[in-house]
């Protein structure tokens, strides 16, 4: 740089304490909302999912797959074929990983947890 009477210098606004503390409280509330709700926010390697607050009838499911085709096809089919219906559902990707969240109107029974587990490219399943 050819200015005269310049300094440059890096912008170090993150860096000060209270930014900091924002950070951290922003990381707490981001953690909760994932642990009673499955969404997620600000991640590195997943994907941003929001579907608000879990209701409070039925249960939440959310699932961690690989992005290929059919998954979704295999987790909604294992729910139909215990007699579970889909009342919302949302399935974002990122990269070769996704994450579906969805609510049903009832309880998951283990044979209906176990079948959606079970599925190929199915990496985690967690019901609430």
């Amino acid at each position: 740089m050819s200015a005269k009477n310049a300094i440059v210098i890096p912008h170090l606004g993150a860096s000060t304490a209270e930014a900091e503390e924002n950070c951290a409280v922003m990381a707490v509330h981001e953690i909760v909302d994932f642990i009673e709700n499955g969404n997620i926010t600000n991640s590195v390697n997943f994907p941003a999912v929001d579907m608000g607050p879990k209701r409070a009838i039925g249960q939440r499911i959310t699932v961690l797959h690989r992005n290929v085709p059919g998954v979704i096809n295999g987790i909604t089919e294992a729910l139909a074929d215990h007699g579970h219906n889909v009342a919302n559902m949302v399935s974002k990707s990122r990269g070769d990983y996704a994450y579906a969240v969805i609510d049903i109107d009832d309880q998951v029974g283990d044979d209906a947890y176990d079948k959606m587990s079970a599925r190929e490219n199915v990496l985690r399943v967690r019901i609430f």
